[in-house]
């Protein structure tokens, strides 16, 4: 069964949800009209890219926070660091030193969908080595732009990734993610075709059309609205998501928080030297009802 099928499936067995619940697969939505395929030419000129070099993304909010492997990550986009070979590395880097890459380009967090979906596009792969992934976000949207993406097969990436159609899973073992770099790095009318292929099967499976459908099948199943007769309408709003849309909705931005400043960034080194990288149990309960004081207090004004 599909990795959303197995999880309904285990919601039902494990006792999670309570008799008589409906458990079932929903698709998630995503803006299929921001996240498109560009003019790649244009879109790194426009970016300041080199025009002709085989430029590989990575992308998180926090490229190097603990749960995305960076020590694997950099091995394996080492292995194929030389000339005619770009790296572009999107959301905040606490210690640029862990990647180490030549001709690297770092704009830093970018806040702006149509601002993100540019730089996806520009791209030629977008390469994750995250072991806890609940979705995997960044390779279905880099997927919707036209770039495959190469990571592990485990958790939500076995969704968000489909094998051999929008790129590439490799099991998690030594080498095994350098390895397949180097074969998809040398071969890039292949990559062109994965980059084309994702476009086509993430916007079938991840539309808010797709979305609508899903939830429409489970009310139909259910018996919530009628089996037949019944004609699913989509409103004006979810309309405008459509790629071709002729009232277009605007690209949503402010989905990151600004660059911190140069305090900031040096109290979060000094944090991290005295704590690691993950807080300690105790400094999260403290954080978390410190916020929990502050919207009571809120709430009583």
């Amino acid at each position: 069964p599909s990795r959303p099928s197995w999880r309904a499936g285990s919601a039902r067995q494990s006792g999670r949800a309570p008799p008589g619940t409906v458990v079932a697969p929903l698709a998630l939505a995503f803006p299929t009209n921001v996240f498109r395929p560009g003019d790649r030419t244009a879109m790194r000129r426009a970016l300041g890219l080199p025009a002709d070099d085989l430029l590989i993304l990575v992308s998180a909010v926090v490229l190097d926070g603990p749960d995305k492997n960076v020590g694997d990550l950099a091995e394996a986009l080492r292995r194929v660091a030389g000339p005619g070979i770009g790296f572009v590395a999107i959301g905040r880097l606490d210690n640029p030193a862990r990647l180490a890459l030549p001709n690297l380009f770092a704009p830093g967090l970018v806040a702006d969908e149509a601002q993100l979906a540019a730089w996806y596009g520009a791209c030629d792969l977008h390469v994750t080595a995250s072991r806890l992934e609940t979705l995997g976000q960044t390779p279905i949207e880099a997927g919707l732009c036209g770039t495959p993406t190469l990571a592990y097969r485990t958790a939500g990436l076995t969704t968000s990734v489909i094998d051999g159609v929008s790129g590439r899973l490799v099991p998690v073992e030594p080498g095994a993610l350098g390895d397949a770099l180097v074969e998809l790095v040398a071969d890039r009318a292949g990559l062109a075709r994965l980059g084309a292929f994702a476009r086509i099967a993430l916007e079938s499976r991840f539309s808010p059309a797709a979305c609508a459908m899903s939830l429409d099948r489970v009310f139909r199943e259910r018996g919530m609205v009628p089996s037949h007769g019944h004609r699913l309408r989509f409103a004006p709003e979810m309309l405008g998501q459509f790629p071709f849309a002729a009232m277009p909705a605007v690209a949503a931005t402010g989905l990151v928080a600004a660059q911190s400043g140069p305090f900031v960034r040096g109290l979060r080194r000094a944090k991290q030297r005295l704590l690691g990288r993950r807080l300690p149990p105790w400094a999260r309960r403290g954080l978390y009802w410190a916020a929990r004081l502050r919207s009571l207090r809120g709430g009583r004004r």
